[in-house]
């Protein structure tokens, strides 16, 4: 919504509804080009208001940059414009004032002198190109709501420099749980999943079944109060109860499975009984807001120093020294110092000799640390990975354009002998040895070079081999590898037991396989191992260890998920009854498009989901789980096979990465069979509670 433009032929203010009946009889605005959105406030003086105009733009070229897209309205005829004070009517340049342009999204929002401007760029960019989808809609950058909150955090910010508080210690900024007791740790992240589960499943269900679905005078109703059940669902219960012979409430009602097969994996001394029955009461509180079962949080086989993979900075200090450690502070609060790891919990004592021994190397060197501030400087990161067998192999990286190649073939020289010379620097309780060490030329703004960005072996070897759960594994300094080795057998023994209880003649879809680690694990549980990975590297890397763990029943498909499990299920669907998905996406989660496919694929009755992030594990599990909608309603008609839903049988946390607020999650899904996903008085409850507050 825009202000109504100076020079507007309408000159009407626009009332509020103040009841929903009122808001009803409102006619709504039109959305003519020439003719803008209502304002949100038209007092000048309001804090809120803002004269000027906004254009958004949805199917915009991704690829094109600000300054082409300014080079569009060069090309436009001058517009005129009524000055409101003198009546002079003149003509103007059509230039926005600003632009946001999302690069992920095909979005770029225009910010124009007035409302009048933004109508007649509208009505411009139609005419130029009709394909635009465009509206009045502004971007978040210029809400002058976003743009208050920004300024009272800034006051906060403000406040806390003032009073010396600007700033944590590295180690509740890194550990924040640190001090808290490990019974603690689990119910806090018990808590954390319950709460963003019960927020964004409920939410995005209910939104999209219950709230935004219309519904019919013909809607019947089943058992409890208000779960209504849109016609064309009505039609196929119907169906279901001529089919089965129960009724319509035992139909609409039907029970979810109960959890089978499930053993107490968690072994582990941290606990004693008492606090395990604390745990386990609980997470048992957890499920009574969840529409399934939640199972008690199990534990990490080790709390200290189970960090395998560790990337430290090259900066300044407090007192503007050289250091090796983690950044100290945010950096959008301007802070860029960096703070020793030598005292937190979850770094192996490994890791903190060779950061130690960095530090000592930059500051006998001449060159200087990287600062993001400038973009100035040599020395940028050090990245050590280890295993469990003392094996480490560690990766400098630097910037080269501070640099002469005298001084860069130098430095190659002194970094190896400074590692490699001796074993001197580091204490004999840090049983190590340093297999490879690794250099790397970056000159971008961040830290994380992409993934085509070339990395040297000055030094040994360029990869170590892990073992989990009884398979060897290569592992190189850019492949992803959990952090934490023993809490990974945790993690892939709940998940290998989940999908083998239902893998019997069945075909395991490891999608986003990525190095084949879930795959080669479960290889023995299975007869047959599909993996889906885009990128080309992984694969290469899931051939080379199957190779090394002799594993014959397992291929690797590369392309996109989203069209790869179309050509293996045509593949594979005559062989074997059932198909098991078991997915371990990033923290983004599934793209939308792998999501659908999923569903759409009636061959996969089951879904292992393995999430680090609840919240986007909420999101797409709410989306796996959501009943067919109104564009089904012709094939059910005709009696046509329709994809059925998933529900949520169980779910469990694995604590990874103790002292963090940080933890992997195990979900099992199952298709739903007929209407049993028609099961809501638990959806109910926890809508009432959470979206409408009662």
């Amino acid at each position: 919504n825009t202000p109504e433009p100076q020079n507007s032929p309408s000159k009407q203010t626009v009332a509020f509804p103040e009841s929903a009946e009122q808001q009803q009889q409102e006619e709504k605005p039109s959305h003519h080009p020439d003719v803008p959105h209502p304002p949100i406030k038209k007092d000048p003086s309001h804090p809120l208001y803002d004269p000027h105009g906004y254009l958004h733009i949805s199917n915009f070229s991704q690829k094109m940059k600000k300054n082409k897209i300014r080079q569009i309205f060069d090309k436009m005829p001058e517009i005129e414009v009524t000055d409101v004070e003198t009546g002079e009517v003149k003509t103007e340049k059509l230039d926005p004032l600003d632009i946001d342009k999302q690069h992920r999204k095909k979005h770029v929002f225009f910010k124009f002198q007035s409302p009048h401007h933004a109508t007649q760029a509208k009505r411009m960019l139609l005419a130029t190109k009709p394909t635009y989808i465009i509206d009045f809609k502004r971007s978040r950058k210029w809400d002058p709501k976003i743009q208050k909150m920004r300024q009272e955090r800034e006051l906060k910010r403000i406040k806390r420099v003032n009073e010396g508080q600007e700033k944590r210690d590295i180690e509740d900024q890194v550990t924040p749980l640190a001090k808290k007791t490990y019974v603690e740790q689990l119910i806090w992240k018990q808590t954390e999943v319950g709460t963003s589960m019960e927020k964004h499943f409920g939410k995005k269900f209910y939104q999209k079944w219950i709230t935004n679905t219309p519904f019919t005078e013909e809607s019947s109703r089943t058992s409890g109060e208000g779960t209504h059940v849109p016609a064309y669902l009505k039609e196929y219960l119907d169906r279901e109860v001529e089919r089965t012979g129960d009724t319509m409430q035992d139909v609409a009602t039907k029970p979810a499975d109960t959890p089978s097969n499930v053993v107490d994996l968690d072994t582990s001394n941290h606990l004693t009984p008492e606090q395990r029955r604390e745990v386990t009461q609980h997470a048992t509180d957890v499920s009574k807001s969840l529409p399934y079962t939640y199972l008690p949080m199990v534990s990490s086989p080790q709390m200290y120093n189970y960090r395998n993979n560790c990337e430290f900075t090259c900066g300044k200090n407090e007192n503007n020294e050289k250091t090796v450690g983690f950044l100290h502070g945010l950096f959008s609060e301007g802070h860029v110092t960096v703070a020793s790891p030598a005292n937190l919990k979850h770094i192996p004592l490994c890791s903190i000799e060779i950061c130690e021994r960095m530090d000592k190397l930059i500051n006998e060197s001449s060159l200087d640390c990287y600062e993001k501030m400038t973009h100035k400087g040599f020395w940028r990161i050090v990245k050590v990975r280890n295993n469990r067998d003392g094996d480490v192999i560690l990766m400098v990286q630097v910037n080269p354009d501070h640099a002469t190649s005298e001084q860069i073939e130098e430095a190659k020289k002194f970094i190896v002998e400074g590692f490699t010379s001796s074993d001197d620097w580091h204490s004999s309780a840090s049983q190590f040895t340093i297999k490879g060490v690794l250099w790397q030329e970056y000159n971008g703004v961040s830290n994380s070079a992409p993934e085509d960005c070339p990395v040297s072996c000055l030094h040994g070897e360029e990869h170590i081999y892990e073992t989990v759960l009884g398979k060897r594994f290569r592992v190189s300094i850019k492949s992803f590898f959990q952090v934490n080795t023993l809490g990974a057998e945790k993690l892939y023994s709940i998940a290998m037991q989940w999908a083998a209880q239902n893998c019997e003649d069945a075909l395991l879809l490891d999608v986003c396989c990525g190095t084949g680690t879930i795959g080669i694990i479960m290889s023995s549980q299975v007869k047959q191992v599909v993996g889906l990975e885009i990128n080309a590297d992984a694969v290469q890397d899931a051939h080379k260890n199957a190779e090394l763990n002799k594993v014959t029943n397992i291929e690797f498909a590369l392309g996109k998920a989203e069209e790869t499990i179309a050509d293996v299920v045509a593949k594979y669907r005559s062989q074997f009854k059932n198909i098991v998905a078991i997915v371990d996406p990033p923290r983004a989660g599934l793209h939308p498009r792998v999501l659908r496919t999923l569903l759409a694929t009636t061959a996969i009755e089951w879904i292992v989901y393995v999430s680090c992030k609840p919240g986007t594990l909420a999101n797409d599990t709410a989306t796996l789980c959501l009943p067919p909608n109104r564009k089904l309603r012709s094939r059910l008609d005709t009696g046509e096979e329709v994809p059925m839903p998933f529900r949520v049988i169980q779910q469990v946390s694995v604590d990874m990465f103790p002292h963090t607020k940080h933890c992997e999650n195990v979900m099992l899904l199952r298709r739903c069979e007929g209407g049993s996903f028609i099961s809501r008085e638990p959806y109910m409850d926890l809508y009432n509670r959470r979206i409408r507050g009662k």
